[in-house]
C-alpha cells in the first residue's frame, strides 16, 4: 500500500537502551516505568471497555505465555499496547509487525506492577482520554 507516513508517525519509539552504569540504568528503569504507567492510563482512559481485557492480557503474560498484538483491530490501541509492553521490558520475538511479547525470566509480574493504575478512580484518568499519545511531543501552547 505504498505510503510510509501513517505507519512512521504513529509508531512509538523504542524504550531507552539499558546501560552499564548502575545510576543511569536505575534512571532509565524509572523512566520506562513511568512511561508504562502513562501508557496504561491512556489505554484505560481512551478505551474504557478494554479494562477487563487488558487485565487478562497482563495475566496471560504473567503466566509465561507469549502474546501477539497483531490481532488487535484498533491501530491506536495496538500502538499504545506496543508502547506499554516495550516500556515494561517485555521480550520481543518474531518478525517485525508480528511481534510476540514475553515476560523475561525473573522479571516482576506486569499485573502487579500496574495494579495501582487499575485502582485509580475514573476522574483521575479523564485527562488522559484526550491527551496525545505518550510518545508524541506535547501540544503547542497557543
Amino acid at each position: 500500500s505504498g505510503s510510509d507516513s501513517d505507519s512512521d508517525s504513529d509508531a512509538p519509539p523504542p524504550p531507552p537502551p539499558r546501560s552499564n552504569n548502575s545510576k543511569r540504568e536505575l534512571q532509565d528503569e524509572l523512566t520506562r516505568g513511568r512511561a508504562a504507567a502513562d501508557a496504561a492510563r491512556h489505554i484505560l482512559a481512551k478505551f474504557p471497555a478494554t479494562r477487563k481485557d487488558l487485565r487478562g492480557l497482563l495475566r496471560t503474560i504473567d503466566d509465561g505465555e507469549a502474546l501477539a498484538l497483531d490481532g488487535v483491530p484498533d491501530e491506536r490501541l495496538r500502538a499504545l499496547l506496543t508502547y506499554l509492553f516495550d516500556n515494561l521490558g517485555l521480550q520481543r520475538s518474531g518478525k517485525p509487525g508480528a511481534h510476540l511479547y514475553l515476560l523475561p525470566r525473573g522479571a516482576p509480574k506486569v499485573s502487579v506492577r500496574l495494579a495501582l493504575i487499575f485502582d485509580e478512580i475514573f476522574e483521575k484518568l479523564v485527562p488522559f482520554a484526550r491527551a496525545r499519545s505518550p510518545w508524541r511531543e506535547p501540544a503547542p501552547v497557543p
